[in-house]
């Protein structure tokens, strides 16, 4: 590229290794039981999560890969109201992604809240629950073409695990 007579190449990346990800397929998931503190440190949770994936250094916030390319990410939290309207601005503002007004639903043991929102790119599943008094939040971002088996692998198996204490 320095020389504009010349054809384009990867000259310039001679030196540079390129790296490429490879998305392991959601139903190779491995989950392993856990128990961490809320990122208030108030509350702790007990639950699982996926063997592998990436600590984001909130406890309870997971990427299968740390990379932009790839937006799979699975977070299980609790806290106060400030947790949720915190949640729902970064993924409404920073994220682009509205949800959903929530529906009630009873499953995997709980009352649940459920919302969703999607984009071309990103899947959001949000579920929110009263679990011992706290408020619970399970939420899986996935890639719309894995939403299925990624519920199936990650997203059912955390709902039915979550246990939220003093």
């Amino acid at each position: 590229l320095d020389g504009p007579s010349h054809e384009p190449d990867s000259s310039c990346f001679n030196d540079v290794p390129l790296y490429f990800l490879d998305h392991p397929a959601p139903g190779d998931v491995v989950l392993e039981p856990i128990t961490y503190r809320s990122p208030d440190r108030s509350l702790t949770l007990s639950t699982v999560r996926p063997r592998g994936w990436t600590d984001t250094g909130i406890d309870g916030d997971w990427l299968r890969q740390a990379s932009f390319l790839d937006t799979t990410e699975l977070l299980q939290l609790a806290g106060d109201d400030t947790l949720l309207v915190n949640l729902e601005a970064y993924f409404s503002g920073t994220v682009g992604i509205a949800l959903s007004s929530p529906v009630r639903t009873t499953r995997y043991g709980h009352e649940w809240q459920y919302r969703s929102g999607r984009t071309n790119a990103s899947v959001i599943e949000w579920y929110q629950a009263e679990i011992n008094g706290h408020t619970a939040i399970v939420i899986l971002v996935s890639p719309p073409a894995e939403l299925g088996d990624s519920i199936k692998a990650v997203l059912e198996p955390a709902l039915d695990n979550i246990d939220v204490t003093d």
